[in-house]
């Protein structure tokens, strides 16, 4: 039987802070064949998520880093700076 200990607000109980409260008989008898289940179920999906983000860090090392977009970005706005600056210089 399982026991759970309710804090209650002292404005709905009148005896203690803390009563004892059993769960009602449906809830106390889960198969333990379905939490068996769910335990691999869980293993299962969190292997494929280590696996999953393992072949995500391969690919990012195999494009050039984990950094290549920001640097790439980096490395346009670089290019880009000079162009815009002579195209001011033309202008005046």
């Amino acid at each position: 039987m399982h026991l759970l200990l309710l804090q209650l607000r002292p404005m709905f109980s009148c005896t203690s802070v803390t009563e004892p409260y059993f769960l009602p008989a449906k809830y106390q008898t889960v198969p333990r064949a379905q939490i068996g289940a769910e335990r691999a179920r869980t293993l299962e999906l969190q292997e494929g998520l280590a696996a999953l983000r393992a072949r995500v860090a391969a690919q990012r090392r195999a494009m050039g880093g984990v950094n290549a977009a920001r640097e790439g970005d980096l490395q346009a706005r670089q290019g880009v700076k000079p162009l815009e600056s002579l195209r001011l210089e033309q202008g005046r």
